[in-house]
């Protein structure tokens, strides 16, 4: 089935340190095969970032949500709907009745460069009975060098729309590895026309 009139984030900065150039460099980049330009102008979006301190995982998904509303969407954290070790059942109910058209998920981690993802498959091809439950580990803070997966889902479709994996040289705060990794993002987006003119 082709996606049709997808509302979910596109991503996202403009805001990164214009005195500094990125640290950040995508070195793969997915997208669905079915994806249509997408569309987030007043539609609720979810920021969400996989990191076991709860304090920094706060700052990340409050930094990714501001970016998501600056492009148009609402965004909103995650942690503001869903509580720590909720299941996937108690989240879908709580999504569902915000009424949230689309998640980002970002989960920084330790650089690796060397693992292929399947993107089309579980657990990754659909945000429920897929990478929800398996998004909840624990996932240490970012250091020098960080590998960060970003995916964004319609959750109309209950589908990944796409996905890349970035590397953030010495990103500093974590409020700069967000800036950076949703920049790089946007500018994939739009190499790939997966943004819609607003």
């Amino acid at each position: 089935m082709r996606i049709q009139n997808i509302v979910v984030l596109v991503a996202l900065v403009t805001s990164a340190c214009a005195s500094t150039a990125p640290t950040t460099t995508f070195v793969s980049s997915w997208k669905s095969p079915t994806a249509q330009p997408l569309h987030v102008k007043g539609s609720t979006v979810v920021a969400a970032v996989m990191l076991n301190d709860v304090a920094s995982r706060r700052t990340a998904e409050d930094k990714l949500a501001s970016e998501i509303t600056a492009r148009g969407a609402k965004g909103v954290p995650l942690y503001q709907i869903v509580q720590v070790g909720d299941n996937e059942a108690a989240a879908r109910e709580a999504l569902t009745k915000a009424d949230v058209q689309g998640v980002v998920v970002m989960t920084p981690s330790e650089v690796d460069l060397t693992s292929n993802i399947n993107y089309s498959e579980a657990p990754y091809d659909t945000y429920w009975n897929g990478y929800y439950e398996y998004a909840q580990r624990s996932y240490a803070p970012p250091k020098k060098s960080v590998s960060v997966d970003t995916l964004i889902y319609s959750l109309r479709q209950n589908q990944l729309v796409w996905a890349g994996k970035s590397k953030t040289t010495d990103p500093k705060t974590v409020d700069k590895l967000i800036a950076d990794v949703t920049a790089a993002t946007a500018d994939e987006l739009n190499r790939l026309m997966l943004v819609a003119a607003q």
